[in-house]
């Protein structure tokens, strides 16, 4: 699901991050319930069942996976990445930015292995398309490479 987040919106996300630190579908949908919150506009509120609940949570995950590109003056974007919890144990419940991760050792090395993972999978769904083919080979080169530095470590230890 693919929505258009307004500066406004995107300026209310960005507060509640830096209020809690990490940014969620609970956060996002309890901070919009207000009529005056600029995110308000993007949920239905007539409906209470389980259904429109899960509903209000699909379009906040959406809301927040929109707010990763960032237009500059400049014309340079500033990218954010975001990662779950269930990637980083210990990070605390929510979305967090790259910058964030990377001020770990232990969490960069999980961001690392995360974007492997990724990488991997991508390349196995996607492995016949002939379109892809120069993204397989860079995707086959990192995998080498990370698979070398893997060894490196494991005959150093």
């Amino acid at each position: 699901m693919r929505i258009k987040v307004t500066a406004n919106a995107e300026a209310e996300l960005r507060a509640l991050y830096e209020k809690h630190g990490r940014i969620d579908e609970k956060l996002v949908v309890a901070a919009s319930k207000k009529k005056s919150s600029a995110l308000h506009g993007y949920f239905l509120w007539g409906d209470t069942d389980r259904a429109a609940a899960i509903g209000r949570h699909e379009i906040a995950r959406s809301i927040i996976m929109q707010v990763h590109v960032i237009e500059k003056p400049t014309k340079r974007r500033n990218v954010q990445v975001t990662f779950r919890e269930r990637e980083f144990h210990g990070l605390g419940d929510g979305y967090h930015t790259l910058a964030d991760v990377l001020q770990s050792k232990e969490l960069t090395a999980l961001a690392l292995d995360a974007a492997i993972v990724s990488l991997s999978q991508f390349q196995r769904k996607y492995r016949h398309l002939a379109e892809l083919s120069g993204v397989m080979t860079a995707i086959d080169d990192a995998l080498a490479i990370h698979r070398k530095k893997a060894e490196t470590i494991a005959v150093s230890v």
